[in-house]
């Protein structure tokens, strides 16, 4: 987890006392005239702000951690082709490689296996 996550989480949890110690107050403090159900509206949509935030956040990170596998796998396979015979690469699938390509195995077919036969 990061140190802003962290700190997100650690706000969260502090404010979500202020709102538990504002509510067990409660009586006192609209003496004292403070506004109790807007303050505690005003930190209960911060926290959920903070939350959803943070959610998101996450959520990004993970897209951002498979696009860069996905990524390093598109790599390597680019890497992997390019250390095919020139050419393959060049002339990927074209009719005279694999005209080409047909013959060697008929070649490599009519052969005779060493140690086979007499």
């Amino acid at each position: 987890m990061s140190d802003e996550v962290a700190a997100a989480d650690d706000n969260v949890e502090v404010t979500r006392e202020i709102i538990a110690y504002v509510r067990l107050h409660a009586d006192e403090l609209r003496a004292k005239g403070v506004p109790v159900e807007d303050v505690i509206r005003d930190l209960e949509e911060a926290v959920a702000k903070v939350v959803a935030s943070r959610d998101k956040l996450r959520a990004i990170r993970a897209e951002d951690e498979h696009l860069t596998q996905k990524r390093e796998h598109l790599r390597r396979e680019v890497d992997r082709l390019a250390r095919l015979p020139a050419d393959l690469v060049d002339g990927m699938a074209t009719i005279p490689y694999l005209q080409g390509a047909v013959e060697r195995r008929e070649k490599q077919k009519r052969r005779p296996k060493k140690g086979v036969g007499g």
